[in-house]
């Protein structure tokens, strides 16, 4: 089987749909994410008000992170219907780790920059 002939498979079988849902979702958590954390670091007052905005930060924050490991959940849950699900299951956990943990570090910097 050729290349294009596997990849016209996975096409039609859905899979190649699920993973840019899966990295559309992935990458609107990191958004969400980084949201709260413009909104803890930053003086900006939008709206005045009795409650601070660092507090709105840091749920918008925790909102991200509960979205993204929801995302992260349905990965594993997914993969664990295949072949080999404990290596793929570690794989994409350490891929999520390494990814999330280097985005934030691009953004932290690029945040602290100013």
């Amino acid at each position: 089987m050729t290349f294009l002939n596997k990849l016209n498979k996975t096409i039609d079988e859905g899979l190649l749909s699920q993973v840019f849902i899966h990295i559309r979702n992935y990458l609107m958590c990191m958004t969400i994410m980084i949201a709260g954390l413009f909104a803890v670091e930053s003086e900006y007052k939008a709206l005045p008000g009795l409650i601070p905005d660092v507090f709105f930060g840091l749920l918008v924050f925790g909102l991200g992170v509960i979205l993204a490991l929801f995302n992260l959940y349905e990965a594993v849950y997914s993969l664990s219907k295949l072949r080999h699900p404990i290596i793929l299951n570690s794989l994409l956990i350490i891929f999520y780790v390494i990814v999330t943990f280097r985005i934030f570090e691009i953004v932290w910097h690029f945040t602290s920059s100013n």
